[in-house]
């Protein structure tokens, strides 16, 4: 089959992984894909926060910033137009975003189906953690995208659940939790290896691996460290980079234990197994309910 990818992500972290190894599954399956995706992702470096979008994101009021985002639509729609007519695919599988109706607006033009991939229910998340300022736009925009799409597809039964409320039928809904590339994960380096090679020999490591964003809670691990610290050799490895890591890097200082936490920086891809040999337990701090985190 012929498919039609379509997503509105500018940064290159984890969510970029997602839908990398997406695609490289379809095509494996024989299927041919064809990407539809903001320019500005195809030029930026792994481990990108966006670049300039996040920079404006920051210096704008809210409201201008959600006016171009929703200005976005016309340009993704014209680019959804441009590739439907050239490749006439199958269908079109796109991940959800917040202000993103382009993709509907050409399944009605061109009766080709849509399968909506969603992540997050976005706009209680947006709410919650950075603010919406305006929310009837925003939930107009998630409601009329959520009910137009032949299939929705949640990685989580949390979030189906939620999209059920939002008034969805159940029969279009299909669970796809994330997983992993085995062939990525199968050679798993020896630990005590691991280790000497980052100079935690004789340590606990407690490891976390992704971008660090706040909302990861790691902080409470820097703090459980300095409260349970008996002169047992446990060390904290962040394998990764991400805003958040000035602030666990503060109150580590803080606390007194900067010697027992380590954060690594981007790591590429191809290597990541020999940080993760090294953990002994695996942290996921924190954590939504209806996320299926990329840990």
């Amino acid at each position: 089959m012929k498919i039609l990818y379509h997503h509105r992500i500018a940064s290159k972290d984890g969510q970029y992984v997602h839908v990398e190894e997406i695609i490289n599954a379809l095509r494996e399956l024989g299927h041919e894909v064809v990407i539809v995706s903001p320019s500005i992702m195809k030029n930026s470096e792994f481990g990108s926060d966006g670049g300039i979008i996040a920079k404006l994101k920051q210096k704008i009021p809210g409201a201008v910033y959600e006016i171009l985002e929703f200005s976005y639509s016309i340009v993704a729609f014209v680019k959804l137009w441009w590739n439907v007519s050239k490749h006439r695919p199958d269908f079109i599988y796109e991940r959800y975003n917040l202000y993103m109706p382009a993709g509907i607006w050409i399944k009605k033009i061109y009766r080709i189906p849509l399968l909506l991939e969603v992540n997050a229910p976005i706009f209680n998340e947006r709410m919650k953690y950075n603010g919406i300022s305006i929310p009837k736009l925003a939930k107009w925009s998630e409601i009329y995208t959520w009910s137009n799409a032949e299939n929705l597809l949640p990685v989580t039964h949390v979030l189906a659940k939620y999209i059920l409320k939002q008034g969805i039928p159940p029969e279009r809904i299909t669970i796809i939790p994330n997983g992993i590339n085995g062939r990525q994960f199968s050679d798993i380096p020896d630990k005590s290896i691991a280790k000497k090679r980052l100079g935690l020999e004789k340590k606990v490591v407690l490891g976390f691996t992704g971008f660090i964003r706040d909302w990861h809670g790691l902080e409470k691990v820097v703090e459980l460290l300095a409260s349970a610290y008996d002169g047992k050799p446990r060390h904290l490895l962040i394998v990764g980079d991400g805003p958040g890591r000035m602030s666990i890097q503060q109150r580590a200082e803080e606390l007194g234990v900067q010697d027992a936490v380590t954060i690594t920086g981007i790591i590429p891809r191809n290597r990541i197994l020999e940080y993760i040999a090294a953990f002994d337990v695996a942290l996921q701090p924190d954590v939504v309910d209806y996320a299926s985190p990329l840990k």
